[in-house]
């Protein structure tokens, strides 16, 4: 089918993926002899369909010498036309943008390669810059419920404040009794039965809405018609959060989902399908948050996100850049929170000494982060936290080995808060 597409429509700009673009180039190379126009000392062989090609372009450049790409890359290159233009576009220039303009200067008989590099002069090192419009803020959070801190911002920021969702909780727990009471009187005889598998469903829906998957099926639990928590500001406020895994990921948007907010989960283990109907129900306002791996760190144009949180501190300095870089997009402001653990000290730092940048402590909208303000929901998110867990293990989403991982979740007590962190943070500035 690609392939009558090339003949007859003859397009002028094909956008396609290095592996995919290979792999058409080998197969009609290996089909058809007569397509070769010469051969390469190396052996490479220049394809028919390109042979007017006059301009190419490798958008994310610094990814396309690592593992899995190098070869297509340089498939790419032995098949295209030596009188080209060659553009490599990135975020972040590295060594690998060297090494991949030595590549094509290879490929090009030597010819020479302009690269421009907007960065450069910013700073003496030439390290990584972001655009004046972003800022940048940390939240000191204790590691074991760095997701209840996570919650909490969100919920200011998304919905309404901690205080809409507990009313919510509080009215289902109430719902769920009543319905509980009306069922044993149902069904005096089998008391034991139907109260083990009622308190079993309810268990499963007591912190919010059913499981809204990608493609808008559902677990059954609920109706889709499940409340959610609304947002207090007339505007519509888009955030981006991202996780080290897609387990994490898929953990913290079943929480959210629980706790009433409207969250789509976008990662690796999703289907194509599945990955598109996530993101058209974050661009069309129907989830005002994505929950992400760094698949969504890259490549995505959402104009208006207004807030991307970094659940985990990337632990490169690149993968900080690409990620904040979703949101104050074309001039708009943005901002960027970066949730800090006791662990997190040195990433910070690094982030900081890298881009020039100095994070400023998270005053977002809604009450003030503290300690005891956050603690209202300590006990919704665990709960939730474990629901999370139990079904995706149930499901196959996660793995036993990922949960551990992760670490167990504590326990109800209440935990060490963020002030009492002991932290080199503002030791060092």
């Amino acid at each position: 089918h690609q392939t009558t597409v090339l003949e007859r429509e003859r397009p002028h700009i094909l956008v396609a993926t290095p592996g995919r673009l290979a792999a058409f180039i080998r197969q009609q190379q290996a089909a058809d002899q007569t397509l070769l126009q010469r051969r390469r000392p190396e052996g490479s062989q220049r394809c028919r369909y390109f042979c007017r090609l006059r301009f190419l372009v490798l958008d994310e450049a610094d990814r396309l010498l690592e593992e899995g790409f190098a070869a297509d890359v340089a498939t790419l290159l032995g098949a295209l036309p030596v009188t080209r233009r060659t553009l490599l576009f990135s975020a972040t220039m590295s060594r690998q943008m060297e090494r991949i303009q030595q590549l094509v200067v290879a490929e090009t008989d030597g010819s020479q390669v302009f690269a421009f590099d907007a960065n450069r002069g910013l700073t003496d090192q030439g390290i990584y810059a972001t655009v004046a419009s972003l800022k940048h803020y940390y939240l000191l959070v204790p590691a074991a419920i760095r997701d209840v801190y996570a919650a909490y911002v969100l919920l200011h920021v998304v919905g309404s404040g901690e205080d809409a969702v507990l009313k919510m909780l509080r009215r289902r727990r109430r719902q769920r009794e009543a319905r509980t009471a009306d069922e044993d009187n149902d069904d005096a005889d089998n008391d034991h039965v139907g109260r083990d598998e009622t308190n079993g469903s309810m268990e499963a829906t007591a912190l919010g809405a059913h499981t809204r998957f990608p493609n808008g099926e559902t677990d059954g639990s609920e109706s889709r018609s499940s409340p959610t928590i609304e947002s207090s500001s007339a505007s519509m406020v888009l955030a981006m959060v991202f996780t080290a895994s897609c387990a994490q990921c898929a953990i913290f948007a079943s929480i959210l989902d629980r706790l009433g907010l409207p969250v789509g989960a976008l990662h690796g283990r999703l289907s194509q399908p599945e990955r598109i109907a996530a993101l058209q129900g974050f661009k069309s306002g129907r989830h005002r948050i994505l929950v992400c791996t760094d698949l969504a760190a890259r490549g995505l144009d959402i104009p208006k996100v207004h807030l991307v949180l970094n659940f985990d501190v990337p632990r490169d300095v690149s993968v900080y850049v690409h990620r904040v870089g979703r949101t104050a997009r074309a001039g708009r402001p943005g901002q960027a929170l970066s949730m800090v653990t006791q662990y997190d000290i040195a990433l910070v730092q690094a982030i900081e000494a890298t881009c020039g940048i100095r994070l400023a402590a998270w005053d977002g909208p809604g009450e003030a982060t503290s300690d005891n303000r956050v603690m209202r929901i300590l006990a919704p998110v665990l709960k939730a936290r474990r629901i999370a867990r139990l079904e995706l293990l149930e499901r196959g989403t996660i793995t036993q080995a990922e949960l551990s991982d992760l670490g167990n979740p504590p326990k109800l007590a209440r935990p060490r808060t963020a002030s009492k962190i002991i932290t080199k943070l503002s030791h060092t500035r």
